[in-house]
């Protein structure tokens, strides 16, 4: 079953297709008026720790896109519905890991250096970075997300921290554009 290839299973690929379709089928069950399994929850929450390989890591812990999701069923895809039930399942892993997400991104953050240098190792905590911001997008703390995420920009050098960023803040950000936005438009025209 795909909950024991994602702990046991040391091909990497295999591991992370089994995670993605383990949470295809969550995704299934919830649009089914199920509820998330304890046992998914669990594995979800094994995932969340800094890793050698954060660029690894990063793929493993996101959610699959509507798109991915869309691609495994066979039946008439209603997006909405489906997009309900990829936000609830967000929303479920955030009610019982935000703390934990929260604490890793900082730990992330803390190991990149002052220069940012553009090695492997630094590319793949970048993208663990992203992965757990993207997640915290959807987190009801909007004021908490929104201070992140302002920190993140204002204390990055590279684009795509920067870019991460602004993508978290025009979500909670409506009415009009984060003054972060002209910025970045002006930095990188």
């Amino acid at each position: 079953d795909s909950r024991f290839l994602v702990q046991n299973e040391t091909d990497g690929f295999a591991r992370f297709e089994a995670m993605e379709q383990y949470t295809s089928t969550v995704s299934q069950g919830i649009i089914q008026g199920k509820w998330v399994p304890e046992e998914y929850l669990a594995l979800y929450g094994s995932l969340l720790e800094k890793v050698e390989d954060s660029l690894y890591q990063s793929i493993l812990i996101k959610i699959p896109t509507l798109n991915t999701l869309a691609g495994m069923y066979t039946d008439p895809i209603d997006f909405e519905v489906l997009s309900g039930a990829r936000k609830t399942l967000l929303e479920v892993i955030l009610s019982q890991y935000e703390e934990k997400i929260i604490k890793l991104y900082h730990e992330l953050i803390s190991l990149l250096p002052e220069d940012e240098w553009i090695t492997a190792y630094e590319i793949g905590v970048r993208s663990y970075i992203n992965s757990l911001l993207e997640i915290l997008s959807y987190s009801k703390n909007s004021e908490d997300m929104i201070r992140i995420a302002e920190s993140q920009y204002q204390n990055s050098k590279t684009m795509t921290l920067q870019l991460s960023a602004l993508i978290l803040l025009d979500q909670y950000n409506e009415e009009e554009r984060h003054p972060f936005l002209q910025k970045f438009i002006n930095t990188y025209q």
